[in-house]
C-alpha cells in the first residue's frame, strides 16, 4: 500500500476508499487514513480524515463507532474553528443529524442524553443561522421512537412548516421520513403519495429510492396494489442487496416474502446475509431483522415446515421452529432494552405486532427461478467481395445502432442485413434479431415469427430477450382482436421474466419490454371494456408497474426513457377512459415532453395530437392550434432520410385527421388512416403494393394499430 506523504495523496486515498463497498474493510482503511493524516501535521487533513471516518461508519453495520470521531471533531471546532474550511464547517453541522439518529438507535444511550443533544443541536444551528427544520425532524424521530404520538405530530407539523435550507435533509430522505410516519399511522395512501417522487426517481440520494421502495411494500399490499408491490420488491432488492448498512430495508424485503406466500424466496434472502444474524453495531436494524426472521419462520411452521433446515446464525444447524424461537427471543430482548431506556412499552408492542402479521396475499407469484444465461458465442464474420457495398458486419452494426437508439429505419436496416447475409454465416443471435424485426414489420401477422425469434434467442443464450419476443407475440394477438388470448399468452413470460430479473438472469431492458407488453395488452382490454372499472384498475396497475421498474433508472438509455414516456401517456389514456380529462391532458403532456427530452419527438406526435383533441373538445381553439404545431416541424426535420423519400406527417392544420374529436369515456381512440407517425418503404412481393407504407408501428393503406408491438419502438 502506497505511503501517504502529502495532503493531496490523502485526499485521493479517501476518495478511492469512499468508492469501496460498505463494510469493515472500508472502515478499517478509513482508520488507517486517519493515522496517516495525523502524521502530516496539517489540521485540515485531520479534520477531513475524521469526517471521512465518520461517514463510512455511518454507512455501515458499525454505525455506533461514529460517536468517537464526531466528539473529536466537535472539540476541535470549539477550540480552533479557524482550522475548518467552509465545506468542513458545513459537514460538521450536517452530521449532527447522523449523531442524533445514531444515539436513538443505541439503547445504551440514555434518553436524557438524547434530549440534551437535541437542545445542543438546536442551539448550535441557531448560532450558525440555520433553520430549525432539521432539528424538528430529529425531534419527530425521537417522539415517534418512544411512541409519543402527540409530540410526534407537533414536531412533524413544525418540521414541514420550517424553511428548507442547506442543513435540511435532501428531498428524497425527507419524503421517505414523512411517508414512513404516515404509513406508521395507518395512512397508507398518503404515504405512497409522499413517496411518489422518490419512487419515480425525481429525488434520489445514496440510500434512496432504496429505503422508500422497501418501506412501500407493505402499504402497497394493504391497498391491494399487488403488482406495484411485486415490482417494488424486485427493483428495490437489487438496490439494497450489496449495501451492508441497509439491514432494515433488507428486512422489509424478507417481510414482503413472508406476507405474500414467497417463503422460499425469503429463505434465499436470509442465506445471502448470514452476518445480519450476528452484527451488533446497529441494534435497531438488528431488531427489525430478527422480527421478520421470526415472522418468516412462523409462516413456515404454520405451513407444516417447522422441521425444515433453514439458514440462520453461524455455528450450528437450525430448523424453522428453532430459529423462530431464537429470533423472537433476540428481538424481544432488544426491544426490552429500548423500552427500558425510553420508559415506555412502545418498541416491544411494535415488535410483537410485526411478528404477528398475517399474510396479505395468499400467493403473489414471482415466477420460477432460472439458470443464468450463458454469453452468446462470438459472431463469425462473413467475407464479402469488394463490391463497394457495406459488408455484413457493417450492416449488422448499423441495424443494431438504429435499434438501440430507437432511430427510424431500424426494420429496414435489419431487412437489408438479412438480404445481404442470405442465411449464411449467421449465428443464432443474428438470426434471432432478424426474425424479431421482420415480425415487427408484419403487425398482427408476425406472431409465429416472434415465436421463432424467441427460440433463436434461447439458442443464443439470452432467455430474457426470448421472453420479450414471446410477449411481443402475445401483444400482436391482442392487435388481431384476441385480447383475452393475449392476456393468457403474456402471463407466462411475465412471471418468468420477473423471476429471472430477480435472480440477475436478465437485464432491466428485457424485463421492461415484457412488463410493457403486458401493460399494453391490459390497456387494450380496458378500451374494449366500455368503462369497466376493474379492467381500468388492472391496466393502470400494470402501467404503474412499468414506472416502478424503470423510472429513475433510465440514465442515458433511450429505450428505458421511452418506456417511462409511454407509460406516462398510457396513464393519460386510461384517465381519459375514466372521464378525467384534466388528468389525461396532464399525463399526455408529460409523456410527450419526456419523448422530446429523450430526443424522440416523433413519438410525441400522437400525444400532442391527443392534447389538441382535448383542447378542441373543451373549446380552447388557441391551445388546440398551439398543440398541433409543436411536434410536427421538429419531427419532420429529424425524419428526413438521405436514402429515400422524406418521412412526412399530415399536418393537423390541413388534415381533419390531425385533430381528432374527443370521444366519450370508454370509447377507444381511433387512429386516423394514413401515415400520421411514420412511414417506411417495404420490398415488393406477391400480394403487396410496392408503394404501400409499412413500419413497426403498423401497415399502410388503412387504420393502423394504436400502438407498436416492437421492443425497440415504444409505441
Amino acid at each position: 500500500m502506497t505511503e501517504i506523504t502529502d495532503f493531496d495523496a490523502l485526499r485521493e486515498a479517501m476518495a478511492e476508499n469512499s468508492g469501496q463497498p460498505e463494510g469493515p474493510a472500508r472502515n478499517a482503511r478509513a482508520e488507517e487514513l486517519l493515522t496517516a493524516a495525523e502524521k502530516l501535521n496539517v489540521p485540515l487533513a485531520v479534520i477531513e480524515a475524521l469526517g471521512h471516518q465518520l461517514k463510512v461508519y455511518n454507512y455501515s453495520s458499525e454505525k455506533g463507532k461514529m460517536f468517537v470521531p464526531f466528539a473529536r471533531l466537535l472539540r476541535m471546532w470549539d477550540e480552533r474553528p479557524e482550522d475548518f474550511d467552509e465545506y468542513e464547517t458545513h459537514s460538521l453541522h450536517w452530521v449532527f443529524k447522523w449523531v442524533s439518529a445514531g444515539m436513538l438507535d443505541q439503547p445504551h444511550v440514555p434518553l436524557a442524553s438524547i434530549e440534551k443533544w437535541l437542545g445542543e443541536m438546536e442551539h448550535r444551528y441557531r448560532l450558525a443561522g440555520y433553520s430549525e427544520r432539521a432539528v424538528r425532524s430529529a425531534e419527530h424521530s425521537v417522539a415517534a421512537h418512544v411512541g409519543d404520538v402527540a409530540r410526534a405530530e407537533r414536531a412533524y407539523a413544525a418540521w414541514l412548516a420550517a424553511d428548507r435550507d442547506s442543513m435540511a435533509d435532501c428531498h428524497a430522505c425527507e419524503l421517505h421520513g414523512q411517508g414512513w410516519w404516515q404509513a406508521e399511522q395507518g395512512r397508507d395512501a398518503q404515504a405512497l403519495e409522499l413517496w411518489g417522487p422518490v419512487l419515480e426517481g425525481e429525488y434520489t440520494c445514496a440510500h434512496e429510492p432504496h429505503t422508500a421502495l422497501a418501506s412501500s411494500l407493505v402499504p402497497l399490499l394493504r391497498l391491494g396494489r399487488e403488482e406495484e408491490a411485486r415490482a417494488g420488491h424486485l427493483r428495490g432488492f437489487r438496490l439494497v442487496r450489496s449495501m451492508e448498512s441497509m439491514r432494515g430495508a433488507y428486512a422489509e424485503h424478507v417481510e414482503f416474502c413472508a406476507l405474500t406466500g414467497n417463503e422460499a424466496r425469503g429463505l434465499e434472502l436470509l442465506a445471502e446475509r448470514p452476518a445480519y444474524f450476528t452484527d451488533d453495531g446497529q441494534p435497531q436494524s438488528k431488531l427489525d431483522f430478527m422480527s421478520v426472521v421470526a415472522l418468516l419462520m412462523d409462516r413456515l411452521t404454520v405451513l407444516g415446515l417447522g422441521d425444515r433446515q433453514v439458514p440462520g446464525p453461524p455455528g450450528r444447524e437450525w430448523t424453522a421452529r428453532e430459529l423462530a424461537a431464537h429470533a423472537r427471543e433476540v428481538a424481544l430482548a432488544l426491544a426490552a432494552r429500548f423500552d427500558e431506556r425510553n420508559g415506555t412499552t412502545h418498541v416491544s408492542e411494535r415488535a410483537r405486532a410485526r411478528m404477528a402479521r398475517q399474510p396479505l396475499v395468499g400467493r403473489l407469484p414471482l415466477g420460477v427461478r432460472s439458470v443464468r444465461p450463458v454469453p452468446p458465442p462470438a459472431r463469425p464474420t462473413v467475407p464479402v467481395p469488394g463490391s463497394g457495398q457495406p459488408d455484413l458486419p457493417s450492416l449488422l452494426a448499423e441495424a443494431r445502432r438504429l435499434s438501440d437508439t430507437l432511430r427510424p429505419g431500424a426494420v429496414e436496416a435489419w431487412a437489408a442485413a438479412a438480404e445481404a447475409a442470405g442465411g449464411a454465416g449467421l449465428d443464432p443471435r443474428d438470426r434471432a434479431e432478424m426474425a424479431d424485426h421482420e415480425a415487427m414489420s408484419l403487425g398482427p401477422e408476425g406472431a409465429e415469427l416472434f415465436e421463432r425469434a424467441a427460440g433463436l434467442y434461447t439458442e443464443a443464450g439470452d432467455p430474457g430477450e426470448a421472453l420479450a419476443a414471446r410477449a411481443r407475440g402475445a401483444y400482436v394477438r391482442a392487435l388481431a382482436g384476441d385480447v383475452e388470448g393475449a392476456v393468457v399468452a403474456v402471463t407466462g413470460p411475465y412471471d418468468e421474466v420477473l423471476a429471472l430479473y430477480a435472480a440477475d438472469g436478465t437485464g432491466i431492458r428485457q424485463t421492461a419490454s415484457v412488463v410493457m407488453s403486458r401493460a399494453r395488452i391490459l390497456t387494450r382490454r380496458a378500451h374494449g371494456g366500455e368503462g369497466d372499472g376493474a379492467a381500468l384498475a388492472e391496466a393502470e396497475a400494470a402501467v404503474r408497474e412499468v414506472l416502478a421498474l424503470v423510472e429513475g433508472r433510465a440514465g442515458e438509455d433511450v429505450r428505458l426513457a421511452a418506456r417511462v414516456a409511454e407509460a406516462r401517456a398510457m396513464l393519460g389514456e386510461l384517465a381519459g377512459l375514466a372521464g378525467d380529462l384534466e388528468r389525461a391532458a396532464e399525463l399526455f403532456a408529460r409523456g410527450a415532453a419526456a419523448f422530446v427530452a429523450a430526443e424522440l419527438p416523433w413519438y410525441a406526435v400522437e400525444y400532442e395530437a391527443r392534447l389538441a383533441s382535448l383542447a378542441h373538445h373543451l373549446g380552447d381553439m388557441a391551445e388546440a392550434e398551439r398543440r398541433c404545431g409543436l411536434p410536427w416541424s421538429t419531427a419532420g426535420r429529424i425524419w428526413r432520410r438521405p436514402d429515400g423519400p422524406s418521412c412526412t406527417f399530415s399536418s393537423p392544420r390541413s388534415s381533419a385527421a390531425g385533430v381528432r374529436p374527443w370521444r366519450p369515456p370508454g370509447t377507444p381512440w381511433r387512429p386516423p388512416t394514413g401515415p400520421t407517425r411514420r412511414a417506411s418503404r417495404r420490398r415488393s412481393g406477391p400480394g403487396r403494393d410496392s408503394s404501400s407504407a409499412a413500419s413497426c408501428c403498423g401497415r399502410g393503406g388503412g387504420p393502423r394499430p394504436r400502438r407498436c408491438w416492437s421492443r425497440r419502438c415504444p409505441n
